[in-house]
């Protein structure tokens, strides 16, 4: 009788301890949900198409098109880079809204003196989740901006941060003063430039211009027009299906084109060394330049770097 009673005090310690456990592990588990959620959110019913304006001071914003027809939008706080919802907003202003059809979402540091007081670490960032014909106006003072999957013109601009726009339907304009920008599948045209980063560009169908004050230029099965310049990085892209001009430059690196070999090319290329095939060719050619008409001429192909070598390849398009 004694064994049976000390066994089922062992089996009521146990029992209370993971009750106790499973108690803990749930309010943990709650504070860390509750931390983490959105400082503010909005949801908006919208049509088939619509506009979103979202900007922050300092904060990263990301969009993402879904196969919905309404916009959410969640406005998140960081506190020296951890997301929080436990946090000081008295000198900011969160406002999520409709504006005659478009939604706007703005996080904006008050002009005051309170950011003495540590409030300065505090950043705000934008998750929004909207339907995909949906165009973004996009502006932050210095986070990172993501968009995807998306049909219509796009327009995002940082002072600081990195930025990536993928599976687009239409027109893209990017700016950041020096971060990284990356591009993939583009339907339409894109403008992009960087004070101070790289640029990766793949399949874009309409034309593309990359300016970047001081990295390099990866920009590949690119269609249309295509410009291309750097001042302190290497440059290497590839065509498709060039059309009106091709113009490469760079101040301090390689340049590398590639383009189908079927089609006739006016060529003005420059470097410490130039290398290519020269192929039913009519002009000019020396070690550091070519000038001239290939394949009867065409579309002008300009390449030039005053510090490195430049290198034009071919490929056979498929049937």
């Amino acid at each position: 009788m004694q064994r049976q009673s000390q066994n089922s005090m062992r089996k009521l310690k146990l029992y209370t301890f993971f009750t106790v456990l499973l108690g803990l592990l749930f309010l943990d588990y709650s504070n860390i949900a509750l931390a983490q959620s959105p400082v503010a959110s909005q949801e908006f019913m919208v049509g088939d198409k619509t506009e979103v304006e979202v900007s922050t001071s300092g904060g990263r914003i990301k969009v993402i098109g879904k196969n919905t027809n309404k916009v959410t939008v969640n406005a998140i706080a960081y506190v020296n880079g951890r997301r929080s919802s436990n946090v000081d907003l008295d000198n900011w202003s969160i406002t999520i809204e409709e504006i005659q059809g478009r939604i706007v979402a703005k996080a904006e540091r008050e002009t005051s003196y309170r950011w003495l007081r540590g409030g300065n670490n505090v950043r705000i960032a934008f998750e929004i989740e909207s339907p995909v014909n949906t165009e973004i106006n996009a502006i932050t003072s210095g986070g990172s901006i993501y968009i995807e999957n998306l049909v219509g013109n796009q327009y995002a601009r940082t002072s600081g941060g990195s930025m990536e726009v993928g599976d687009i339907q239409g027109n893209i304009e990017m700016h950041t003063s020096g971060g990284s920008i990356r591009l993939e599948n583009i339907d339409g045209q894109a403008e992009v430039a960087t004070s101070g980063g790289s640029i990766r560009a793949k399949k874009v169908t309409q034309g593309l211009k990359a300016r970047t004050s001081g990295g390099s230029l990866n920009l590949h099965e690119i269609s249309g027009s295509l410009e291309a310049r750097t001042s302190g990085g290497s440059i290497d892209v590839g065509l498709i299906n060039p059309i009106e001009y091709i113009e490469v430059s760079t101040s301090g690196g390689n340049v590398t084109v590639e383009v189908p070999e079927s089609l006739g090319y006016d060529l003005d290329l420059s470097g410490s060394r130039v290398r290519t095939e020269l192929r039913n060719f009519t002009g000019s050619s020396s070690r550091d330049a070519i000038r001239g008409a290939m394949n009867g001429g065409g579309i002008p192909l300009k390449a030039r770097t005053s510090g490195g070598s430049v290198s034009l390849k071919y490929y056979k398009a498929a049937s």
